[in-house]
């Protein structure tokens, strides 16, 4: 099965250090990759997978698009097969700082009370009818 391809001597020199180009950074970095199915990831998702310690390095994958989107769950970015659904976005830095939660600007009163809240099953509004839609039931809005 195998065939002398020829002789050497000594050994492989060491390889250098990663070096990451600050031109390739995504910013942020997005959560470490977790082992899923074929549904945990989606086109366009983007994980984080960290190649050293000290200093702490993390490197940004995204996830491909459907078919090969499957494999996202299933193979980390970093490891063979891991290329199938992933792609090498950058290097990253710190994590993503946390979004603000909603705000709701007051609306102005309606006539003297609510209309009647909307219903799918309601089939004769017209136009300019009004209806209430509840969005919050804590705090009701």
């Amino acid at each position: 099965a195998w065939a002398v391809a020829g002789h050497c001597s000594g050994s492989i020199g060491p390889t250098g250090a990663p070096s990451f180009d600050p031109a390739n950074s995504v910013g942020s970095c997005p959560d470490e990759w977790v082992a899923g199915d074929n549904t945990s990831y989606e086109e366009g998702d983007m994980v984080s997978v960290s190649v050293s310690t000290t200093p702490i390095r993390k490197i940004a994958y995204r996830c491909k698009a459907w078919p090969l989107s499957g494999f996202c769950g299933q193979f980390a970015p970093n490891v063979f097969g891991g290329d199938q659904g992933w792609t090498l976005a950058g290097s990253c830095d710190g994590s993503i700082g946390p979004t603000s939660s909603p705000t709701f600007d007051a609306l102005t009163v309606v006539g003297s009370g609510c209309p009647r809240e909307w219903s799918a099953s309601t089939t004769d509004y017209e136009a300019g009818d009004l209806v209430t839609l509840t969005v919050s039931a804590s705090p009701i809005r």
